[in-house]
């Protein structure tokens, strides 16, 4: 879900594939090391016994990203009916 917010944050007003696409491209390089990470820390066997951890069963990758899609869906809704408001209190 912090993936899907560091993309959503970057504007309070302007959907996130209107924005300039040369720091969306640094954001997901960072995003990108991040999940690496997590995959290292969750599924090798250093990572387990470093951090303590055991492999995530499937469904939490799914109710993670469904959760993910569900944030971005109604954070774009939110920023465009504030577009619409701000358009109808200037007109």
């Amino acid at each position: 879900m912090q993936v899907a917010n560091v993309f959503l944050c970057r504007s309070a007003s302007e959907p996130f594939w209107r924005l300039p696409q040369r720091a969306s491209a640094f954001i997901a390089a960072g995003m990108a090391v991040e999940v690496a990470a997590i995959l290292a820390i969750d599924y090798t066997p250093a990572g387990n016994t470093l951090f303590g951890t055991a492999p995530l069963p499937a469904i939490v990758w799914v109710f993670a990203l469904a959760s993910a899609a569900a944030m971005l869906v109604l954070e774009e809704g939110r920023k465009a009916v504030a577009r619409r408001q701000r358009l109808r209190r200037s007109a």
